[in-house]
C-alpha cells in the first residue's frame, strides 16, 4: 500500500516516542513525533475493531484527525451515524471526546495532530502572532468537518518515502497546515455533518 513508508517513519530516530492509551480492549499503543514545542504528530496503524475510551486533551489543545483508509463511526448528529471517511479531516476543539468508534475494515491507517492553541515554539510565533492560529474557526462547533484538494494533497505528500524521514520537511509541511488551518480560504471547505451521516 502507498501509505507502508511513512507507517515506518522513525525506526532508527530518536525523534520517535511511543505511547499507549485506553484500557482493556481498548488499549492502543501508538508512535508520535514532536515537531514544536506544542505540536505532535501520531502515527497510527491499528487492527481494531472498536474503541471504547474517553479521549481527553488537555485546555487549549486542538485534535486533527485524517484518515488513509478506514471508515469510522465515532457519534452520532441529529439521531444520525458521522463517519470519518477517508480524505476527510476532523477538527476538534472539544476537551473531553466520549464517542464510541468503530472501524468498518477492522484495520485503521491515520494520523492524529495535536496543536496547542497558546504558542510557545519562538519559531512558530513568527508565523502566527495573537489570535491568529485558527482565528477564523473561533465562531465555529466544537468540531467540524473539511474536505479540499489542498487536505488531500498534503497528507499524501506525508508519504513520500525518504523525505518523509527528514524532521525540516514535517516542520515545513506543519506550517503549511497550519497556515492554511488559519486562513479564510479554510472555512470555506468546511462541510455539512449531514454529508458524513447515515
Amino acid at each position: 500500500m502507498q501509505y507502508k513508508s511513512f507507517w515506518k517513519y522513525g525506526n532508527n530516530s530518536s525523534l520517535k516516542k511511543n505511547i499507549s492509551f485506553g484500557q482493556g480492549d481498548s488499549l492502543l499503543k501508538s508512535s508520535y513525533i514532536e515537531i514544536f514545542n506544542g505540536l505532535e504528530i501520531f502515527i497510527h496503524n491499528y487492527e481494531i475493531s472498536n474503541f471504547n475510551y474517553p479521549i481527553k486533551m488537555s485546555k487549549n489543545v486542538i485534535r486533527i484527525d485524517y484518515s488513509y483508509n478506514e471508515i469510522v463511526e465515532f457519534g452520532k448528529s441529529k439521531n444520525k451515524k458521522l463517519y470519518l471517511f477517508p480524505g476527510i479531516l476532523k477538527f476538534d476543539k472539544r476537551i473531553m471526546d466520549q464517542n464510541n468508534y468503530s472501524f468498518r475494515k477492522g484495520h485503521y491507517q491515520g494520523i492524529t495532530i495535536l496543536v496547542k492553541k497558546d504558542i510557545k515554539d519562538p519559531f512558530l510565533k513568527q508565523f502566527f502572532g495573537e489570535g491568529k492560529l485558527f482565528g477564523s474557526f473561533n465562531q465555529s462547533e466544537d468540531y467540524f468537518f473539511l474536505k479540499s484538494d489542498f487536505i488531500k494533497n498534503f497528507f499524501d505528500s506525508l508519504l513520500i518515502p525518504d523525505i518523509s524521514d527528514s524532521l525540516l520537511f514535517l516542520r515545513l509541511k506543519s506550517i503549511e497546515l497550519l497556515l492554511y488551518l488559519s486562513s479564510e480560504r479554510a472555512t470555506k471547505d468546511i462541510i455539512s455533518k449531514q454529508k458524513i451521516s447515515i
